[in-house]
């Protein structure tokens, strides 16, 4: 089952009340991706990096983050600039309704630098899902599928996505289902695809 969306989540060594690595530690190895300090795999001693940054290392070459939110592959880690690059295994290329519905926006209340300003090209959007459909500019349809009009079987909830800008106008009968990291400033005047696109 191939999956897709590759998240950027910001880290930074300062915010994290640790010592710093031990000398003995080092780097260890989950297939080809280099793990140190601030990360550590769930089998090192504590010294080795942060808890909260704790990963697992599966058949020894694939290297996930466990959160709350579901099960992400880790594809990179960037040291130089604080970035980690993950996959959220809940996206099925070839289900047309797989949403994005694992939030990273977790994050946050780990890394104080975890920022979006207006300089970024990485902000939050929303997934929202309604009993019924609307008509809006601003919320842009989530859905992959194809409805023939001639149909008699209609979806019982219709999912959109919703820029971080917009949600001070979420209409009341919408319920958010996550909150997605993206790649782009902003979402406005995006087509479903050109958003996905930007999730792989």
């Amino acid at each position: 089952m191939p999956t897709f969306a590759l998240f950027l989540i910001l880290f930074t060594c300062a915010s994290l009340a640790r010592p710093l690595i031990n000398q003995d530690c080092g780097s260890t190895f989950c297939g080809n991706l280099n793990i140190s300090y601030p990360f550590r795999l769930k089998n090192q001693p504590p010294q080795c990096g942060s808890h909260n940054l704790e990963l697992e290392c599966e058949d020894n070459n694939q290297t996930t983050l466990v959160l709350r939110e579901g099960k992400f592959s880790v594809q990179n880690i960037f040291f130089e600039n604080r970035t980690i690059q993950v996959v959220d295994s809940s996206l099925d290329r070839d289900d047309c309704n797989s949403f994005p519905l694992s939030s990273v926006y977790y994050y946050s209340h780990y890394y104080h630098t975890y920022s979006y300003s207006s300089e970024s090209e990485f902000s939050i959007m929303y997934v929202v899902n309604r009993r019924k459909p609307i008509k809006s500019s601003q919320y842009i349809d989530a859905s992959r599928c194809t409805i023939k009009s001639n149909t008699s079987s209609l979806p019982t909830s219709f999912f959109y996505f919703l820029d971080r800008n917009t949600v001070p106008n979420l209409n009341q009968a919408c319920t958010v289902k996550a909150e997605v990291p993206i790649m782009v400033k902003t979402i406005s005047g995006m087509s479903t695809l050109a958003i996905y696109n930007k999730l792989t």
